[in-house]
């Protein structure tokens, strides 16, 4: 009974030294290696990015501690670049900053895999962002029978399962076409090392400025992460001999660079949650300073469950899936002229169409937001406006119009938030919709463009 306490209470103590020894570790004495390793990457080119995607990490253990997979999976960008020279052509993975992948998480917005290392979507032909993620076979399993978690916003209470929910999450069509329009070529600066062209990293990554004092915050993680680590080792080997308690302490600080992975799984042998509440801290250590090269199918999940939805596939078919539109000549430099040139296109379109269509697609787009979709209702706002004031426009088509732009402006609303890339248009387009003369309308528009207008 009193050696099974001994291990519990020596858990935590040897959980928290570990973490702080492993923490004074990556400040110190890891960035001298990096240093001296990365100086052999003299050559930089430019490399095509030919490969991305966001690998979600879930432990199969975690489903009865966690209701929502969400909040406890762990969310890696990664790529795999192509790049040339007088060796041939050569192809390198790397994955970056792991994430917490909660709910919250902006997918379609990612934009770097680590600082100073810039990450884009693949496009589809209309330059519209697709984005890709990769799961364990396991994990997808159980995405496919686990129920949903719905939030209440978007309240997406249609979705069938928890996979749906996640797609029903990342697949918005405006913001992918933002996204896509707004993104420079996916290419990638490397920086190389000549006599080893494997041997490669992002040149972005190599030119962040150097982390001061590090000599001094080694030296307090390893006297206070040591007495830790001590008196924990000691609690857990308290009925060996004094010389043996030594060297089975000592040792296993030879392996302290490899103590991220193996540390946690020593700890969860003794205590499992506290193992994992290990596991999350070490990897929140110099969380944004991580980034792994590998060769391409060696990467986080390369050859994992692929998951990536068209923009205009289900269950924005039958509205923004019956667009054509052109990628842009060349990037937009904001968010608000991409979203405006959408609205432009799109009501260009709608206005060409068959009056019956156009009342297709007004209701349908009123039964997305009844739904909590709001992927696509963004781009047709300008076009329902236009054709309430149609005189070649069908009663049926004005109700329908009325009714989308009615059901738009009801609360829930997907408002403009100061993060949002189109935010000016956004709110633009709100005050478009206050100058209709319909109440039901014109009112709630103009309360929602006021609240984003005081929003800093």
């Amino acid at each position: 009974m009193l050696g099974k306490f001994l291990r519990i209470a020596s858990a935590p103590l040897i959980g928290i030294g570990g973490f702080v020894l492993s923490m004074g570790w990556t400040m110190g004495p890891q960035q001298l290696i990096d240093d001296a390793r990365f100086a052999k990457l003299t050559t930089k080119v430019e490399a095509r990015v030919v490969d991305r995607w966001l690998a979600v990490e879930w432990k199969p253990g975690d489903e009865a501690k966690a209701p929502d997979w969400r909040n406890v999976a762990k969310a890696t960008a990664c790529a795999v670049v192509e790049y040339e020279g007088d060796w041939g052509n050569q192809r390198r993975a790397f994955c970056g900053t792991r994430l917490p992948f909660r709910p919250s998480f902006g997918v379609t917005d990612l934009d770097q895999l680590a600082p100073g290392v810039p990450f884009s979507w693949s496009r589809d032909a209309s330059g519209i962002a697709v984005p890709e993620v990769r799961v364990a076979g396991a994990t997808k399993v159980y995405l496919e029978r686990a129920k949903p978690s719905v939030p209440a916003f978007p309240n997406t209470a249609t979705a069938r399962n928890a996979l749906e929910l996640l797609q029903f999450e990342i697949q918005s069509p405006v913001a992918a076409t933002i996204r896509g329009w707004t993104s420079p070529e996916p290419t990638m600066r490397v920086a190389i090392d000549p006599a080893d062209p494997a041997n490669a990293m992002p040149a972005g990554f190599l030119e962040r400025p150097p982390k001061g004092a590090w000599i001094y915050a080694t030296i307090f993680c390893a006297v206070f992460g040591g007495v830790f680590y001590w008196v924990g080792m000691s609690l857990l080997l308290a009925n060996l001999p004094f010389v043996t308690r030594i060297l089975m302490t000592v040792i296993p600080l030879l392996a302290l660079p490899w103590w991220g992975e193996y540390l946690p799984k020593a700890i969860a042998r003794l205590h499992e949650d506290f193992g994992e509440v290990i596991e999350d801290m070490l990897g929140d250590v110099d969380r944004l300073g991580r980034l792994v090269s590998s060769d391409p199918g060696e990467a986080l999940l390369a050859n994992g469950e692929r998951l990536a939805w068209a923009p205009g596939g289900p269950p924005y078919d039958k509205t923004f899936g019956l667009l054509k539109i052109a990628p842009p000549a060349q990037a937009f430099s904001s968010g608000d002229a991409a979203l405006a040139t959408l609205n432009g296109r799109v009501s260009e379109q709608v206005r060409a169409w068959p009056d019956e269509q156009r009342a297709e697609v007004f209701v349908a787009l009123k039964s997305e937001k009844v739904r909590s979709l709001y992927g696509a209702g963004y781009a047709f706002l300008p076009a329902a406006a236009e054709a309430l004031s149609d005189p070649r426009a069908s009663d049926a088509t004005k109700a329908a119009a009325r009714a989308f732009l009615s059901e738009w402006v009801t609360q829930p609303v997907d408002e403009p938030w100061p993060r949002d890339p189109a935010r000016k248009q956004r709110i633009a387009l709100y005050r478009d919709l206050q100058k209709i003369p319909v109440n039901v309308i014109a009112n709630p528009a103009g309360w929602i463009a006021d609240r984003a207008e005081q929003r800093r």
